[in-house]
């Protein structure tokens, strides 16, 4: 199986239909120690677990690649021209 890329480990993320958004950054767990973080968005009405989204990806995707944290969010913080802005997620709660 050939590693996936950024973009395609996003891609299977939201191929769960409850999410309408995510972003994923490297957070800081120990000194010296990174994980992957999760930050989703999800649809009016819909719900979803953190157990779920790891459980979800853990399937299919590689354990390195998987979130190990998950965090809701309403929205994620974007820019005038509709970039996120991942330095306001990372300063709020990494």
């Amino acid at each position: 199986m050939s590693p996936l890329t950024k973009s395609s480990k996003l891609a299977y993320l939201l191929q769960d239909t409850r999410a309408t958004a995510l972003l994923t950054h490297a957070a800081l767990q120990a000194e010296w120690e990174e994980a992957v973080k999760a930050y989703v968005t999800l649809r009016p009405g819909a719900r979803l677990s953190e157990r779920e989204v790891i459980c979800h990806c853990l399937a299919s995707l590689e354990s390195f690649m998987a979130p190990r944290q998950v965090e809701f969010v309403d929205a994620l913080p974007r820019t005038d021209s509709g970039k996120i802005r991942r330095a306001s997620l990372r300063s709020e709660g990494s």
